[in-house]
């Protein structure tokens, strides 16, 4: 097996690469949490971290979704925007995300 170690942090025992998580949705969420808190050599980046989430979120990642929606909430790394945090709340709540519900009702009182 072939692997490219370009662009790539070892944390843990994890590989996470910043330029391509080979398409798989949890990696690209889990990259996404990474760099909302910074971890190791990776320094905290609120930006990447929902570019992260917003692709794996696209591939209908329910906690990614409720991830993205939490950013749109409040204005990190994205514009501050209810109703697209509404949207990412319900394709999570749609996808099964408890969190998600419970948030849309909080929303909605």
């Amino acid at each position: 097996m072939f692997f490219v170690f370009l662009n790539c942090f070892f944390i843990g025992d994890e590989i996470l690469f910043l330029r391509s998580s080979f398409g798989n949705p949890e990696y690209q969420f889990r990259l996404g949490y990474v760099f909302s808190r910074g971890r190791g050599i990776i320094k905290q980046n609120k930006i990447e971290a929902a570019r992260h989430y917003q692709m794996a979120a696209i591939h209908d990642y329910a906690k990614a979704q409720l991830f993205l929606g939490f950013s749109y909430e409040k204005g990190e790394g994205v514009n501050k925007n209810m109703e697209t945090a509404k949207f990412w709340y319900s394709r999570a709540a749609k996808n099964g995300n408890d969190s998600a519900k419970q948030r849309l009702q909080e929303i909605d009182k």
